[in-house]
């Protein structure tokens, strides 16, 4: 809840106040990508990590984090320096990461800011900044020096990167955000868009086939799923952060919501390239369509998909 409102609050401000422009394939510029430790020599945060970290806590657990000193360790320089070191082969990619995005201008330049402790492996900060907190890459994934590392930078550098995009690209469409049930629909299409570019080669789907562990994750996910949007619809606001408990964090199997979308994408995706900038320019009012698509008839014919006045 507190990631998807610092999502809408900065996506509001670049809608009224940084006007988008249109641009052309054939023009993007080279992605500059910067670099910066958040960390200072004694463990305190900078100012630009506490302002990044801001909207990702309650009250009470920022003042804690705060705090806290926590000078970089081994551990987490060896994960900088590898982040780092892989940015240089990802940045090849963007362009193809533009792609789909029609009429908005992408980020002349990102910056990487590094720091440590209390927040998720990856998030981002108004329109051009990559957060990455080194203790939680230490902590989810062990030494940076494990082989499958490497490309799991990759995917986690794309994933927040495209976020970036969607941020840019929701500016234009200014979507609904006025009841739970709106709230979530746009949270399921940025996390959902998000965890597609996540997605490792074991969970793609292929030739239109989803694999064998997103058929197990389907089958665990798709009941909360229908359970969660059905009751989001009548939903008070004092029931939403505990409906939406669960859509986007958490183990990833488990993530019933941006899971499920992103395994559903890449299905179609698989069978059809041109699914994937379908849906990002249907934008989050695409979402009830795309999920009645691939819904199982015993969930898609009780789905309700209209929020209740609120």
């Amino acid at each position: 809840m507190i990631r998807i409102q610092a999502t809408i609050f900065f996506t509001y401000l670049l809608a009224i106040g940084c006007p988008v422009a249109l641009f052309s394939k054939s023009t993007f510029a080279a992605l500059q990508l910067s670099f910066e430790t958040a960390v200072l020599a004694d463990g305190s945060h900078s100012e630009s990590w506490k302002m990044a970290i801001l909207d990702r806590h309650s009250e009470q657990e920022l003042a804690q984090v705060l705090m806290a000193k926590h000078p970089l360790n081994r551990e987490e320089r060896e994960w900088q320096m590898l982040i780092q070191k892989e940015s240089s082969r990802w940045k090849s990619t963007v362009e193809n990461l533009n792609g789909p995005f029609d009429g908005i201008d992408p980020p002349k330049k990102v910056v990487l800011l590094f720091g440590n402790h209390g927040v998720d492996d990856g998030f981002t900060f108004r329109m051009d900044t990559i957060c990455l907190d080194l203790s939680s890459w230490f902590r989810a994934y062990g030494d940076a020096s494990k082989p499958e590392n490497a490309d799991r930078i990759q995917r986690i550098l794309s994933h927040e990167y495209i976020h970036l995009l969607t941020s840019r690209f929701l500016a234009r469409k200014q979507p609904s955000l006025k009841s739970p049930l709106d709230r979530t629909l746009y949270e399921l299409y940025y996390e959902g868009l998000g965890n597609f570019y996540s997605l490792s080669e074991k969970w793609r789907a292929e030739d239109g086939k989803t694999s064998t562990v997103g058929v197990k994750a389907l089958a665990r996910n798709i009941p909360i799923f229908f359970d969660r949007l059905n009751r989001l619809a009548t939903a008070s606001a004092d029931d939403e952060i505990k409906l939406r408990h669960g859509l986007s964090s958490g183990p990833f199997p488990e993530k019933w919501g941006a899971l499920t979308i992103a395994l559903w994408l890449s299905k179609e995706h698989s069978a059809d390239p041109a699914a994937l900038k379908r849906f990002i320019q249907a934008g989050p009012e695409g979402i009830p369509t795309f999920v009645k698509r691939h819904l199982p008839d015993n969930f898609r014919l009780k789905l309700v998909t209209q929020p209740s006045k609120y």
